[in-house]
């Protein structure tokens, strides 16, 4: 029975030096994990300043009020440039009407008339020249017997033929004999 005592003892001894190495490797792990946890908190917080603002300053208003401020000053710039609802006011409208009273509206109508004219004469004697030289080009787009592609591969002479060479001995099938 001693040395069942013994060995009950040891292995006792043993569990206990294996749970407090345990115990120390989670606590190890578990300060670690606070150290970390901290340092995203802290992460965090600088996050934090930077969207709302520092709270002790009241003209911070942070990122986010920089964008607030910027869509606001965007805004009041259209009001500026655009007209209203019914087309008045607005720089925009005011530059129109300067040009309309420049001459600067009809000298636009007036240049958007000669490219338009300048396009029909174009399509116009691309078609005048299509007509006249219709009989030369008409066997490039018909399809016929004599298309334009068989009239080049006639017109190229063929390669000579050179004759074949018997590279290799061929067995020779056997010839079955009659019997009598």
């Amino acid at each position: 029975m001693e040395k069942d005592d013994f060995y009950k003892r040891e292995q006792d001894h043993k569990w206990r030096e294996r749970t407090e190495e345990r115990i120390v490797a989670l606590t190890s792990s578990e300060s670690v994990q606070n150290d970390r946890l901290d340092e995203i908190e802290e992460r965090f917080a600088h996050i934090d300043t930077l969207l709302e603002g520092r709270p002790d300053d009241k003209n911070d208003g942070g990122l986010k009020g920089d964008v607030h401020d910027l869509g606001s000053g965007l805004q009041s710039l259209r009001t500026l440039m655009a007209p209203d609802h019914l087309g008045n006011g607005g720089v925009l409208n005011r530059l129109s009407a300067l040009e309309k009273k420049a001459g600067l509206e009809e000298r636009r109508l007036e240049h958007r008339w000669k490219f338009i004219t300048a396009v029909v004469v174009a399509i116009i004697t691309s078609g005048v020249l299509l007509v006249k030289s219709w009989p030369e080009i008409k066997p490039y787009f018909t399809a016929g017997e004599n298309t334009a592609l068989e009239r080049l591969q006639e017109d190229r002479q063929p390669a000579p033929k050179k004759a074949k060479k018997n590279r290799g001995k061929h067995a020779q099938a056997p010839v079955a004999e009659d019997e009598p």
